[in-house]
């Protein structure tokens, strides 16, 4: 049963594998004025074999299995083949004289023999595609033949066993009383697969059946293969007509009509999952028929199709409690006799830990220790299920997930069976897992360069409840996922092939054809093993290595073995986040597939020259890398860079009520540790992450160089800006042109600037003046600017009739200034800033009082701290959406504020939540009392 799911992945694996061959021989075609006959040859049975994995089988039979193995081995050897030359190729361009050097290439010796030799590993690629090819005509493979699924039909009579979901049951039904005058009411109960939606909607179709309030009630199971002829005469059977099987589309929904008309029905459409919006419309026309108070129910896997078909608010059912996952167990285990129970008991906390809430879960496990009758196994039993162990025909989630996993376009398909090397219950960004993708070009070229159309790939797995939003990060405030433990079993049977979670210290050694291998550490074993490599060498075509440590709080750095470029020397993916890291092997720039590098969080200072030589790399990460000094000048070189990820997480401090600014300041000011850009970094003019640039005077890495990189998206922190010399550098950053970028920093050093003269002072004013960015910007962070008034982009020294409503910051909902000493008053339009959420003023020291604010409608929280000249709050009051307010270290507004008959006491009086010196202040007191 294993290698028959294992199939699927592989399936989806082997199509990535050949249209990554294909596309690279298109490229090479353009790049040849006459076309060389192996290439030819090797292009025309590519496309031949495209067309035949385009009909091949998910469920091979063993033939066929081990052909389609044998195709798999050669695919990557000529993946990685092509991918060497079109590296090769990219080389010759960067290289100093580059056309002189293609014009005297005839008379180079080196390059004669590099040509030669790749022709003839070409022709042996070739010669290799086509011996496989010949096998499968010599033993008449047939790619066709299958086995077919067949899936369990559901009914509306629901289990023998039922436990819990009355609360939901109820929930469900009230929902539906305010829709009995509507012609048709419909209600989607969407949710995971397996946690009981179907024996749910069976037990409301139950009740409702036994209360008479509808003419007709009526069950259909819809295949996941759907066909919109089979559903509309499976209604119409429901209905009684028995004879339906050869009339058409249109005959079959004027019949539904007729025995619809004013009629009140309940129809439940079960396990529905087709998302074509126009077949749906297409579907339900004859149901509108119904009288008023009609009511359909659909199941859904899908959030999308639950947003779809829903006139009332979808319904999400969550996990069935741990104690009913328990009783559901017990019941199906049959402990009828005393010390069955008293066994299982013992047993109670590992099943529900096992059962996750799932009921269908509960249900395998019962039916599976039923089966035992020697109670003292079972024991054993629930420790092999939990290790997922008996992911097997007793287990109906296969046929459960292998449907959903069909029914998935096939360019998801293998990015989610290579999730199956995230660790269970890891959670992950969606940033994190599109890059892997992207490294393995699971994503589709023409999409690279399009931020909607990579989301676009995530988005529907999420919609497919393939992945689980479970809360938010942090450290950067977006949303974190993990992978349910049902789909992880799953992905990670049908991928076991060629992905491996090797665990260090147990006995699960990667097999020797595993691409993708997450290779997980404790702490300990980080500390104590000496090469920790060593066994995963045997894997001599491996992809991809993630370095997973459990504890980030790890004594020992890894260290990277000099010799990785030479052991994994087809690796495209690297990441040695979390592990400490501080220095990498300076021939890293062999592994010249390298497309990510990833080293979040290391003690990295530099990075090695050879980095400029890795000529494929599309994501550099060094988010945290608190000690980075230098980034290496060759850098320039890498013209597939498209991740360029600098952020420190310490540069925007979330600080609420507790006086956190010391510490948070020093952090800051041992962030700054980078010198500067590399030399050139314009010229990277793909970059679409570039979250940190660092100003510097010397040649080729002021602002300027910012010009060109208008695909950067996110966020953009500018740092150093007291070294711009030239206010025009800064209108040369072209900022306005950057429309992706939704968050923008500025900051100036404050040490350097502490004693400016009149003149420098103008300078820095006119800098922050030309660094006019574009209207799409959403956060505005500005530190230690040291001019005296703020920019007439942002609202200074302007009249309120200038302001169309478009003007810059017009959607920004979020503005930070800090550490600006010099900074009297804000902007007088600042009021005009509609979409404004967070307001906050930190280190103002000359900052007297804050302009008209009372119009900012969407303004909830006000954060002012350390502004000594600050006194009152503005005249007219604070908005009324306001609820959190925290003054702090304000020594003149927190002795008028002493004052009980202070004016300031009522202007805060709506708000909820009022800090005053880090002391809570009830809003309703009146007496000035407070507690810590």
């Amino acid at each position: 049963m294993a290698e028959i799911i294992a199939s699927s992945a592989s399936s989806a694996f082997l199509q990535v594998v050949f249209q990554i061959t294909a596309n690279f021989l298109i490229e090479e075609v353009k790049l040849m004025h006459s076309v060389p006959k192996e290439i030819e040859d090797l292009q025309t049975d590519v496309n031949m074999i495209m067309a035949t994995l385009q009909v091949a089988t998910m469920n091979p039979s063993q033939p066929l299995k081990l052909w389609l193995d044998k195709l798999r081995d050669v695919g990557y050897d000529a993946i990685d083949l092509l991918d060497e030359h079109n590296t090769e190729l990219q080389r010759r361009k960067l290289v100093h004289a580059a056309e002189l050097r293609v014009w005297l290439s005839p008379l180079n010796p080196s390059r004669l023999f590099y040509e030669n030799n790749m022709s003839h590993k070409i022709k042996d690629l070739s010669s290799r595609v086509k011996k496989v090819i010949q096998t499968r005509s010599d033993f008449g493979l047939n790619v066709n033949e299958s086995s077919p699924d067949k899936p369990e039909i559901t009914t509306s009579l629901p289990p023998t066993h039922i436990v819990g979901r009355e609360d939901e049951m109820t929930e469900i039904l009230l929902k539906l009383i305010p829709y009995s005058d509507v012609q048709v009411g419909i209600l989607a109960i969407h949710g995971l697969g397996r946690i009981g939606k179907t024996t749910l909607a069976q037990s409301i179709y139950k009740e409702i059946d036994k209360k008479g309030d509808f003419n007709m009630t009526l069950w259909v199971h819809v295949l996941y293969e759907f066909d919109i002829e089979k559903v509309t005469r499976s209604i119409l059977d429901s209905m009684g007509e028995r004879q339906v099987g050869d009339i058409n589309l249109d005959t079959a929904q004027k019949l539904i009509q007729m025995k619809l008309e004013g009629k009140r029905y309940l129809l439940v459409l079960d396990d529905f999952s087709n998302e074509n919006t126009l077949v749906w419309e297409k579907l339900i026309r004859p149901l509108q028929k119904g009288a008023p108070g009609s009511v359909i129910i659909v199941t859904t896997s899908t959030r999308l199709v639950a947003e779809m078909v829903s006139t009332i608010s979808p319904y999400h059912l969550k996990e069935l409690p741990g104690y009913d996952c328990y009783s559901l167990v017990a019941q199906y285990a049959s402990c009828n006799n005393r010390y069955a129970t008293t066994k299982l008991n013992t047993l109670r906390s590992e099943i529900i830990k096992i059962c996750k809430g799932m009921p269908e879960e509960a249900i395998d496990l019962g039916v599976r220790l039923s089966r035992e009758p020697d109670e003292e196994k079972w024991n054993e039993i629930i420790v092999k299920w939990g290790e997922g162990q008996t992911f097997s025909k007793e287990s109906r989630s296969i046929d459960s997930m292998r449907l959903r996993y069909s029914g998935l376009d096939p360019d998801l398909k293998p990015c989610l069976a290579y999730c199956s090397i995230i660790p269970k219950g890891k959670q992950f960004e969606k940033d994190w897992i599109v890059q892997l993708w992207m490294a393995q070009n699971f994503i589709a070229k023409q999409r690279e360069q399009n931020i909607e159309g990579i989301d676009n790939y995530f988005d529907r797995l999420v919609a497919h409840s393939f992945f689980q939003k479970t809360g938010i990060s942090l450290d950067k405030g977006r949303y974190v996922y993990r992978i349910p433990d049902p789909v992880h079993e799953f992905v990670r049977h049908i991928s076991s092939e060629e992905c491996c979670i090797f665990e260090v210290g147990k006995d699960n050694k990667p097999a020797k054809s595993t691409r993708h291998i997450s290779i997980v550490f404790t702490r300990e074993q980080l500390s104590c093993t000496p090469n920790r490599f060593t066994e995963i060498y045997d894997c001599k075509g491996l992809y991809t290595l993630l370095v997973i440590v459990e504890d980030c709080l790890i004594n020992h750095p890894l260290r990277l073995p000099d010799d990785i470029s030479n052991s994994l020397p087809r690796l495209r993916t690297l990441d040695l986040s979390y592990c400490k890291l501080d220095t990498l092997p300076t021939n890293i720039g062999d592994l010249k597939h390298l497309r990510y590098l990833q080293l979040r969080n290391s003690n990295i200072q530099e990075l090695p020259d050879s980095i400029g030589k890795l000529y494929n790399l599309q994501t550099l990460g060094l988010r945290n890398c608190f000690l980075l000094r230098k980034l290496p000048n060759e850098i320039k070189c890498l013209q597939k860079l498209l991740h360029l990820d600098l952020h420190l997480d310490y540069s925007r401090p979330n600080v609420n009520h507790l006086d956190l600014r010391p510490i948070v300041n020093q952090m800051v000011s041992s962030c700054e540790n980078l010198e500067s850009m590399p030399p050139d970094i314009g010229l990277l003019t793909n970059l679409q992450v570039l979250s940190r640039f660092v100003v510097s005077t010397k040649r080729h890495c002021g602002l300027n160089e910012l010009r060109n990189l208008n695909s950067i998206q996110g966020e953009l922190s500018i740092s150093n800006l007291d070294l711009v010399k030239n206010s025009n550098d800064a209108t040369e950053a072209n900022l306005q042109e950057k429309i992706h970028v939704k968050r923008l920093e500025f900051l100036w050093r404050g040490d350097r600037v502490m004693h400016e003269r009149s003149k420098e002072r103008r300078r820095t004013e006119m800098v922050l003046e030309n660094l006019k960015p574009s209207s799409n910007i959403k956060e505005l962070i500005i530190v230690g600017y040291t001019g005296g008034v703020l920019p007439s982009w942002l609202g200074s020294g302007c009249d309120l009739a200038m302001f169309p409503d478009d003007w810059i910051p017009s959607g920004v909902t979020y503005l930070c200034i800090k550490q600006c000493p010099t900074l009297h008053e804000l902007p007088k339009r600042l009021e005009t800033i509609k979409a404004l959420e967070d307001l906050v003023i930190q280190d103002c020291k000359n900052l007297v009082s804050l302009p008209k604010l009372k119009n900012l409608k969407l303004l909830t929280r006000l954060e002012i701290s350390g502004c000594h000249s600050f006194e009152f709050l503005p005249r007219e009051g604070l908005p009324d959406a306001l609820h959190f307010l925290s003054i702090s270290d304000c020594p003149l507004f927190s002795k008028q504020f002493k004052d009980l008959k202070s004016l300031d006491r009522i202007k805060i009086k709506h708000v909820s939540s009022v800090w005053i010196d880090q002391k809570h202040l009830t809003s309703h007191r009146t007496q000035g009392e407070s507690s810590s």
